[in-house]
Protein backbone atom coordinates (compact mmCIF):
# COMPACT_ATOMS: atom_id res chain seq x y z
CA UNK A 1 0.00 0.00 0.00
CA UNK A 2 1.38 3.40 -1.03
CA UNK A 3 2.12 5.83 1.79
CA UNK A 4 0.14 9.06 1.90
CA UNK A 5 2.56 11.95 1.47
CA UNK A 6 1.98 15.13 3.52
CA UNK A 7 3.80 18.41 2.89
CA UNK A 8 3.87 20.67 5.95
CA UNK A 9 4.74 24.33 5.30
CA UNK A 10 6.21 26.69 7.88
CA UNK A 11 8.96 29.02 6.64
CA UNK A 12 9.61 30.85 9.93
CA UNK A 13 10.17 31.83 12.66
CA UNK A 14 12.02 29.94 15.40
CA UNK A 15 9.19 29.69 17.95
CA UNK A 16 6.51 28.98 15.35
CA UNK A 17 8.50 26.14 13.80
CA UNK A 18 9.27 24.58 17.18
CA UNK A 19 5.61 24.74 18.22
CA UNK A 20 4.58 22.72 15.15
CA UNK A 21 6.68 19.71 16.15
CA UNK A 22 3.85 18.54 18.41
CA UNK A 23 1.63 18.08 15.35
CA UNK A 24 4.33 16.17 13.50
CA UNK A 25 4.70 13.88 16.50
CA UNK A 26 0.92 13.27 16.64
CA UNK A 27 0.78 12.47 12.92
CA UNK A 28 3.62 10.00 13.22
CA UNK A 29 2.14 8.40 16.32
CA UNK A 30 -1.29 7.95 14.74
CA UNK A 31 -0.32 6.91 11.22
CA UNK A 32 3.05 5.33 12.03
CA UNK A 33 4.64 4.23 8.73
CA UNK A 34 1.52 4.71 6.65
CA UNK A 35 2.45 8.31 5.82
CA UNK A 36 5.48 10.20 4.59
CA UNK A 37 6.03 13.63 6.16
CA UNK A 38 7.98 16.37 4.39
CA UNK A 39 8.53 19.66 6.18
CA UNK A 40 9.14 22.76 4.07
CA UNK A 41 11.05 25.51 5.85
CA UNK A 42 13.91 27.99 5.42
CA UNK A 43 17.51 26.69 5.52
CA UNK A 44 18.51 28.89 8.46
CA UNK A 45 16.04 27.03 10.68
CA UNK A 46 16.94 23.50 9.60
CA UNK A 47 18.72 22.66 12.87
CA UNK A 48 15.38 22.94 14.69
CA UNK A 49 14.09 19.92 12.77
CA UNK A 50 17.24 17.95 12.00
CA UNK A 51 17.32 14.40 13.37
CA UNK A 52 13.60 14.57 14.11
CA UNK A 53 12.57 10.95 13.67
CA UNK A 54 8.97 11.97 12.96
CA UNK A 55 9.98 13.82 9.78
CA UNK A 56 10.96 11.84 6.69
CA UNK A 57 12.37 14.71 4.66
CA UNK A 58 13.28 18.38 5.11
CA UNK A 59 12.64 20.53 2.05
CA UNK A 60 14.83 23.60 2.59
CA UNK A 61 14.09 26.53 0.31
CA UNK A 62 15.55 29.98 0.71
CA UNK A 63 12.99 32.79 1.02
CA UNK A 64 13.78 35.45 -1.57
CA UNK A 65 11.84 38.65 -2.05
CA UNK A 66 9.85 39.50 -5.14
CA UNK A 67 8.31 37.54 -7.98
CA UNK A 68 11.58 35.85 -8.89
CA UNK A 69 12.03 34.56 -5.36
CA UNK A 70 8.52 33.13 -5.24
CA UNK A 71 8.90 31.58 -8.69
CA UNK A 72 12.06 29.78 -7.54
CA UNK A 73 10.24 28.33 -4.53
CA UNK A 74 7.24 27.33 -6.64
CA UNK A 75 9.43 25.60 -9.23
CA UNK A 76 11.29 23.67 -6.55
CA UNK A 77 8.06 22.51 -4.91
CA UNK A 78 6.61 21.52 -8.29
CA UNK A 79 9.76 19.56 -9.08
CA UNK A 80 9.60 17.85 -5.70
CA UNK A 81 5.92 17.01 -6.30
CA UNK A 82 6.68 15.49 -9.70
CA UNK A 83 9.38 13.29 -8.17
CA UNK A 84 7.62 12.38 -4.91
CA UNK A 85 3.89 13.02 -5.44
CA UNK A 86 2.46 15.13 -2.61
CA UNK A 87 -1.03 13.98 -1.58
CA UNK A 88 -1.91 16.73 0.88
CA UNK A 89 -0.57 20.14 1.91
CA UNK A 90 -0.77 21.35 5.52
CA UNK A 91 -0.18 25.10 5.54
CA UNK A 92 1.04 25.98 9.03
CA UNK A 93 2.00 29.52 8.02
CA UNK A 94 -0.99 31.10 6.33
CA UNK A 95 0.99 33.90 4.66
CA UNK A 96 0.74 35.38 1.18
CA UNK A 97 3.64 33.20 0.04
CA UNK A 98 2.17 29.94 1.32
CA UNK A 99 -1.30 30.83 0.04
CA UNK A 100 0.10 31.53 -3.43
CA UNK A 101 1.90 28.19 -3.37
CA UNK A 102 -1.39 26.43 -2.70
CA UNK A 103 -3.07 28.46 -5.45
CA UNK A 104 -0.53 27.35 -8.05
CA UNK A 105 -0.69 23.79 -6.70
CA UNK A 106 -4.49 23.82 -6.84
CA UNK A 107 -4.72 20.15 -7.77
CA UNK A 108 -3.29 19.11 -4.37
CA UNK A 109 -5.83 19.12 -1.49
CA UNK A 110 -4.82 21.38 1.40
CA UNK A 111 -5.75 22.74 4.79
CA UNK A 112 -4.62 26.01 6.40
CA UNK A 113 -4.24 27.01 10.04
CA UNK A 114 -6.77 29.42 11.50
CA UNK A 115 -4.76 32.39 12.80
CA UNK A 116 -7.75 33.98 14.56
CA UNK A 117 -7.16 37.26 12.70
CA UNK A 118 -10.58 38.71 13.54
CA UNK A 119 -10.20 38.04 17.26
CA UNK A 120 -6.65 39.36 17.14
CA UNK A 121 -7.73 42.58 15.38
CA UNK A 122 -10.47 43.32 17.90
CA UNK A 123 -8.18 42.71 20.87
CA UNK A 124 -5.29 44.81 19.55
CA UNK A 125 -7.20 47.69 17.95
CA UNK A 126 -10.37 47.91 20.03
CA UNK A 127 -9.40 46.09 23.24
CA UNK A 128 -12.48 43.88 22.80
CA UNK A 129 -11.69 40.29 23.75
CA UNK A 130 -13.59 38.15 21.24
CA UNK A 131 -11.62 35.15 22.47
CA UNK A 132 -13.61 35.36 25.70
CA UNK A 133 -16.88 36.48 24.11
CA UNK A 134 -16.81 33.58 21.64
CA UNK A 135 -15.80 31.13 24.35
CA UNK A 136 -12.25 30.76 23.04
CA UNK A 137 -10.21 31.06 26.20
CA UNK A 138 -6.43 31.14 26.28
CA UNK A 139 -5.18 28.27 24.16
CA UNK A 140 -1.53 27.64 23.52
CA UNK A 141 -0.84 27.55 19.79
CA UNK A 142 -0.02 23.85 19.81
CA UNK A 143 -3.43 22.93 21.24
CA UNK A 144 -5.23 25.45 19.03
CA UNK A 145 -3.68 24.09 15.84
CA UNK A 146 -4.30 20.55 16.99
CA UNK A 147 -7.97 21.34 17.49
CA UNK A 148 -8.31 23.14 14.14
CA UNK A 149 -6.46 20.53 12.12
CA UNK A 150 -7.56 17.35 13.89
CA UNK A 151 -10.57 16.66 11.66
CA UNK A 152 -8.96 17.24 8.23
CA UNK A 153 -5.91 15.25 9.31
CA UNK A 154 -7.93 12.47 10.95
CA UNK A 155 -6.60 13.05 14.46
CA UNK A 156 -9.96 13.56 16.23
CA UNK A 157 -9.45 10.65 18.60
CA UNK A 158 -6.09 11.87 19.90
CA UNK A 159 -5.68 13.92 23.08
CA UNK A 160 -3.50 16.99 22.36
CA UNK A 161 -2.34 16.95 25.98
CA UNK A 162 -0.41 13.78 25.18
CA UNK A 163 1.78 15.58 22.64
CA UNK A 164 4.55 18.07 23.29
CA UNK A 165 7.03 20.01 21.22
CA UNK A 166 10.30 18.25 20.58
CA UNK A 167 13.82 19.01 19.41
CA UNK A 168 16.16 16.10 18.75
CA UNK A 169 19.44 17.11 20.34
CA UNK A 170 21.89 14.89 22.16
CA UNK A 171 23.19 16.67 25.22
CA UNK A 172 23.77 16.08 28.89
CA UNK A 173 23.12 18.64 31.63
CA UNK A 174 26.52 18.95 33.22
CA UNK A 175 26.01 21.87 35.60
CA UNK A 176 23.55 24.05 37.44
CA UNK A 177 22.99 26.71 34.84
CA UNK A 178 20.55 29.60 34.40
CA UNK A 179 20.30 30.98 30.87
CA UNK A 180 19.20 34.57 30.33
CA UNK A 181 17.77 35.48 26.92
CA UNK A 182 17.41 39.30 26.83
CA UNK A 183 17.03 39.62 23.06
CA UNK A 184 13.92 39.90 20.88
CA UNK A 185 13.21 40.63 17.24
CA UNK A 186 11.37 43.81 18.27
CA UNK A 187 12.74 46.19 20.90
CA UNK A 188 9.29 46.70 22.38
CA UNK A 189 9.23 43.04 23.46
CA UNK A 190 12.41 43.32 25.53
CA UNK A 191 12.43 43.47 29.31
CA UNK A 192 14.95 46.29 30.00
CA UNK A 193 18.56 45.18 29.76
CA UNK A 194 19.16 46.97 33.07
CA UNK A 195 16.60 44.62 34.65
CA UNK A 196 18.33 41.56 33.20
CA UNK A 197 21.65 42.99 34.46
CA UNK A 198 20.27 43.56 37.97
CA UNK A 199 18.73 40.10 38.00
CA UNK A 200 22.04 38.50 37.05
CA UNK A 201 23.98 40.57 39.60
CA UNK A 202 21.43 39.73 42.29
CA UNK A 203 21.66 36.01 41.55
CA UNK A 204 25.45 36.08 41.64
CA UNK A 205 25.38 37.74 45.06
CA UNK A 206 22.67 35.54 46.59
CA UNK A 207 23.94 32.50 48.51
CA UNK A 208 20.81 30.58 47.50
CA UNK A 209 22.16 30.58 43.95
CA UNK A 210 25.86 30.24 44.71
CA UNK A 211 26.00 26.84 43.00
CA UNK A 212 24.55 28.21 39.76
CA UNK A 213 26.34 29.57 36.73
CA UNK A 214 24.70 32.16 34.47
CA UNK A 215 25.02 32.54 30.71
CA UNK A 216 23.58 35.23 28.46
CA UNK A 217 22.44 34.23 24.97
CA UNK A 218 21.76 36.89 22.33
CA UNK A 219 22.33 37.55 18.66
CA UNK A 220 25.19 39.45 16.99
CA UNK A 221 23.03 42.56 16.58
CA UNK A 222 22.05 42.72 20.27
CA UNK A 223 24.80 45.19 21.11
CA UNK A 224 22.92 46.34 24.22
CA UNK A 225 24.22 43.14 25.81
CA UNK A 226 27.63 44.77 26.22
CA UNK A 227 26.26 45.84 29.60
CA UNK A 228 26.84 42.27 30.82
CA UNK A 229 30.61 42.37 30.23
CA UNK A 230 30.98 44.00 33.63
CA UNK A 231 29.60 40.86 35.27
CA UNK A 232 31.96 38.68 33.27
CA UNK A 233 34.86 40.66 34.74
CA UNK A 234 33.46 40.50 38.28
CA UNK A 235 32.68 36.79 38.26
CA UNK A 236 34.43 35.06 35.33
CA UNK A 237 34.00 31.59 36.85
CA UNK A 238 30.22 31.87 37.11
CA UNK A 239 29.08 34.34 34.47
CA UNK A 240 29.54 34.28 30.70
CA UNK A 241 28.21 36.67 28.09
CA UNK A 242 27.72 34.70 24.86
CA UNK A 243 26.10 37.52 22.89
CA UNK A 244 27.01 37.07 19.22
CA UNK A 245 29.24 34.07 19.96
CA UNK A 246 26.87 31.21 19.12
CA UNK A 247 24.90 30.19 16.06
CA UNK A 248 21.39 28.74 16.41
CA UNK A 249 22.55 25.16 16.88
CA UNK A 250 25.15 26.15 19.47
CA UNK A 251 22.52 28.24 21.23
CA UNK A 252 20.30 25.16 21.43
CA UNK A 253 23.18 23.15 22.90
CA UNK A 254 23.74 25.74 25.64
CA UNK A 255 20.03 25.81 26.49
CA UNK A 256 19.89 22.00 26.63
CA UNK A 257 22.39 22.02 29.52
CA UNK A 258 20.46 24.57 31.60
CA UNK A 259 18.21 24.10 34.60
CA UNK A 260 16.09 27.16 33.75
CA UNK A 261 15.77 29.87 31.10
CA UNK A 262 14.57 33.42 31.71
CA UNK A 263 13.64 35.24 28.51
CA UNK A 264 11.33 37.50 26.62
CA UNK A 265 8.43 36.34 24.46
CA UNK A 266 10.73 34.84 21.81
CA UNK A 267 11.72 31.59 20.17
CA UNK A 268 14.39 30.71 22.73
CA UNK A 269 11.70 30.10 25.34
CA UNK A 270 9.97 27.67 22.98
CA UNK A 271 13.28 25.95 22.24
CA UNK A 272 13.86 25.52 25.97
CA UNK A 273 10.45 23.93 26.54
CA UNK A 274 10.97 21.63 23.55
CA UNK A 275 14.21 20.51 25.23
CA UNK A 276 12.45 19.95 28.54
CA UNK A 277 13.81 23.08 30.23
CA UNK A 278 11.39 25.13 32.41
CA UNK A 279 11.15 28.77 31.38
CA UNK A 280 10.15 32.07 32.90
CA UNK A 281 8.72 34.07 30.01
CA UNK A 282 8.38 37.86 30.31
CA UNK A 283 5.49 38.90 28.06
CA UNK A 284 4.92 42.56 27.29
CA UNK A 285 3.11 44.15 24.31
CA UNK A 286 1.54 40.92 23.04
CA UNK A 287 -1.02 38.70 24.76
CA UNK A 288 -1.33 35.08 25.95
CA UNK A 289 -4.56 34.93 23.94
CA UNK A 290 -2.45 34.89 20.76
CA UNK A 291 -1.28 31.43 21.83
CA UNK A 292 2.46 31.82 22.34
CA UNK A 293 2.73 31.48 26.10
CA UNK A 294 4.64 28.63 27.85
CA UNK A 295 2.57 25.46 27.98
CA UNK A 296 4.46 23.21 30.41
CA UNK A 297 3.25 23.11 34.04
CA UNK A 298 6.79 23.75 35.28
CA UNK A 299 7.10 27.00 33.29
CA UNK A 300 5.97 30.46 34.43
CA UNK A 301 4.49 33.39 32.50
CA UNK A 302 5.04 36.86 33.99
CA UNK A 303 3.08 39.82 32.65
CA UNK A 304 1.83 43.25 33.70
CA UNK A 305 -1.73 43.83 32.53
CA UNK A 306 -1.74 47.54 31.68
CA UNK A 307 -4.72 49.01 29.80
CA UNK A 308 -2.88 49.56 26.50
CA UNK A 309 -1.85 45.94 26.17
CA UNK A 310 -1.78 44.24 23.70
CA UNK A 311 -0.70 46.93 21.25
CA UNK A 312 0.52 44.62 18.47
CA UNK A 313 0.25 40.91 17.73
CA UNK A 314 4.02 40.57 17.19
CA UNK A 315 5.30 43.45 19.33
CA UNK A 316 6.48 45.48 16.34
CA UNK A 317 6.57 49.29 16.28
CA UNK A 318 7.26 51.78 19.04
CA UNK A 319 5.49 52.24 22.34
CA UNK A 320 3.48 55.49 22.32
CA UNK A 321 3.88 55.86 26.09
CA UNK A 322 6.89 57.25 27.91
CA UNK A 323 8.08 53.70 28.63
CA UNK A 324 7.00 50.11 28.12
CA UNK A 325 5.02 49.77 31.34
CA UNK A 326 3.89 46.29 30.32
CA UNK A 327 7.49 45.16 30.84
CA UNK A 328 9.01 47.71 33.22
CA UNK A 329 6.17 46.81 35.60
CA UNK A 330 7.69 43.33 36.02
CA UNK A 331 10.17 43.66 38.86
CA UNK A 332 13.51 41.94 39.27
CA UNK A 333 12.31 40.66 42.65
CA UNK A 334 9.28 39.02 41.00
CA UNK A 335 11.46 37.21 38.49
CA UNK A 336 13.88 36.10 41.19
CA UNK A 337 10.98 34.92 43.33
CA UNK A 338 9.72 32.86 40.38
CA UNK A 339 13.17 31.32 39.94
CA UNK A 340 13.26 30.36 43.60
CA UNK A 341 9.89 28.62 43.21
CA UNK A 342 11.37 26.44 40.48
CA UNK A 343 14.53 25.49 42.39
Amino acid sequence: MKKKHLLLIRFSSIGDIVLQTHLVRALRDYYNNEIKITFLTSPEFSCLLENNKDIDHLLLLKREKGITGFRNILNEVKKYHEENHIDFIVDLHGTLRSNLLKLFLWNIPSVTVNKRKLERFFLVKLKINLYKILGKEKENLIYRNFKDLAEPLGLQNLNPLNYTTHISLRSERSEKLIVLAPGAAHKKKRWPESSFFNLAKNLLEDKKFEDYKIKVLAGPDDLFCKIFDELSDLSPSRFENLQGKTNLKQTMEVISKAKFLVGNDTGLCHIAEALGIPVIMLMGPTSPYFGFYPYKPSSILLENSVWCRPCHHTGAGKCFRSENYCLTGISVDKVKESLLSLC
